[in-house]
């Protein structure tokens, strides 16, 4: 009897430890559950993300290629802002010198209206309807 005693009590040390190594085990397992769902689904995320990514960069660089064919001159994502610029001023520049031609013209054309009136009223002055040229 005392010697089942003894071999129970040793089994129910050896049981005590094996149970709490049982308990670490399980401890150190519970936060990797579900671990490789969790990965499978970041996976995706980042694919769906690549995806997005890739497509955005795709239309960017369609308009840039657009911009490319309205400026006639290379614009890439690192030029974009001086390219505009050169062509701002250029614009400018082309504007006003288009203004300028513009208020010559309307004051030669002002000049002309004189002109034809003074060549009306001498026509008049003179009397005569039925001039020939």
């Amino acid at each position: 009897m005392e010697k089942t005693l003894q071999e129970n009590e040793a089994n129910h040390g050896q049981y005590l430890k094996l149970e709490k190594l049982l308990k670490e085990n399980s401890n150190q397992r519970k936060p990797l559950e579900g671990a490789e769902g969790l990965l499978e689904n970041a996976r995706k995320q980042a694919l769906q993300f690549e995806k997005i990514e890739h497509r955005k960069r795709d239309e960017l660089e369609k308009e840039l290629a657009r911009w490319t064919g309205a400026l006639g001159e290379q614009v890439t994502f690192e030029n974009f802002m001086s390219v505009i610029q050169s062509k701002r001023e250029k614009f400018k520049d082309l504007s006003d010198g288009l203004g300028a031609n513009v208020d010559e013209f309307k004051k030669l054309n002002g000049i002309l209206a004189s002109k034809k009136k003074e060549l009306e009223d001498s026509i008049s002055k003179l009397g005569s309807p039925r001039l020939k040229w």
